[in-house]
């Protein structure tokens, strides 16, 4: 595909003009179980919506396998969350979860849920539940693509498109939505914001804390492969990150709950004892790989949804990807690639961010750009030892528009 073909500029704004604004839902008011509730609530009528869609679209072979998969995912969770092997702080952030996604469960309203096809399960399939339908939601990859990178005053700027490749009326998404809510207990307690979709707990696209922790997902698409131990979502970890921030190594986490019945690669960037941290993490079935990014100006981690390590033949059979969208994948590695090795580190961060904008903003690569029609959402995020300064905005970056700016001070 040649990097010359441009995104049309008149989809772009159709796109926008679709989306509206940004939508800022403010759960801080309440603590985080009732949060959750509350947001199960506000995002009630489009899980319905969502769960028929989904429901409609599965064979009843499909439907057991992922009603079984889900029921080993909570049962490998609660096993992790009593087990002595686990460091106490994950177990008590799993147990909070569990407790969250009921709240969650109970605010959309799933235990009044009827389809057609919930009463024929095969006969060895006990009754289907609320909590095995909200996690049934759970069990979902979105898009994107992310990049982080290191300015000369030892800043991280993290860059990301929210991508969702489906878009019409009644699909996954509706609106741009942001959620604050508070994390922790008192004097430690933090506030946490999420892009939200309508179907997902917080975490599986991108949040910051005001703690100087930040985080963008981008999904591995993957074949499915058997779990023979247990098998965790990736969402979970995602939202468990999210709740820890800083406070534990978000490796650690993952593999804490690992193995995975899916992949995800995780982007984080944080602020702790004067220095800026920054890596991602590649996780699918048992694998883990985590990338460091190293402390020189100018250096820089990219990711799309495919692993890293393309040369390993093990990896390329996990991935479920056709030989033309892995060229499209790989062009947007090189397009990237092309343009920051070409760029000299600045000394203004207003300069870097303007620059990484502009990034976001490009239309080169046609369907498979920066700013192309299945974006959501745009995430800007410069971290340094003292402040995070954040631009962000609904649907593609756009040249000519102001996003939506502010700063965050770390304690």
């Amino acid at each position: 595909m040649s990097n010359t073909v441009l995104t049309p500029i008149t989809n772009l704004k159709a796109v926008k003009t679709r989306l509206g604004k940004l939508v800022f839902l403010d759960f801080t008011g309440s603590d985080l179980v009732e949060a959750h509730q509350k947001l199960g609530a506000h995002v009630r009528d489009q899980v319905h919506k969502l769960l028929r869609r989904r429901l409609n679209g599965l064979q009843e072979d499909q439907l057991y396998e992922l009603i079984q998969q889900t029921r080993m995912c909570h049962s490998t969770l609660l096993e992790r969350s009593k087990s002595t092997k686990v460091n106490p702080v994950i177990r008590s952030a799993i147990q909070q979860y569990l407790v969250c996604l009921d709240a969650w469960t109970d605010g959309t309203g799933l235990t009044g849920f009827i389809h057609p096809r919930l009463e024929h399960c095969k006969s060895d399939l006990s009754p289907v539940s609320a909590r095995d339908l909200a996690l049934l939601l759970q069990h979902d990859n979105t898009g994107c693509q992310t990049g982080l990178y290191r300015q000369k005053d030892g800043s991280v700027i993290l860059w990301h498109t929210e991508e969702a490749f489906v878009s019409e009326p009644g699909s996954q998404f509706d609106q741009p939505k942001i959620a604050s809510f508070r994390a922790g207990n008192g004097n430690n307690s933090v506030k946490v914001n999420a892009f939200i979709y309508s179907d997902l707990l917080p975490g599986p696209a991108f949040g910051w804390r005001s703690d100087g922790f930040a985080q963008a997902v981008d999904a591995l698409l993957l074949k499915p492969f058997p779990q023979l131990q247990g098998g965790t979502l990736a969402n979970v970890a995602s939202w468990i990150t999210l709740q820890l921030g800083p406070v534990v190594n978000p490796q650690e986490v993952i593999e804490a709950l690992g193995p995975f019945q899916d992949g995800y690669a995780l982007n984080i960037v944080y602020s702790k004892e004067g220095q800026v941290h920054a890596k991602k993490v590649e996780f699918a079935s048992n694998l883990i790989f985590p990338y460091l990014l190293g402390e020189t100006p100018g250096e820089f981690l990219f990711q799309v949804n495919v692993f890293s390590q393309r040369q390993r033949l093990d990896l390329l059979k996990l991935e479920n990807i056709s030989l033309e969208s892995r060229k499209a994948f790989e062009q947007r590695i090189r397009r990237t690639k092309r343009v920051l090795k070409c760029r000299e580190p600045e000394v203004s961060s207003s300069g870097e961010l303007r620059f990484f904008y502009e990034l976001l903003a490009s239309r080169a690569g046609g369907e498979w750009a920066y700013a192309n029609a299945d974006l959501k959402a745009y995430f800007l995020n410069r971290v340094s030892q003292t402040e995070m300064e954040i631009w962000l905005g609904p649907g593609p970056a756009l040249r000519n528009e102001q996003p939506d700016g502010f700063r965050v001070q770390i304690p």
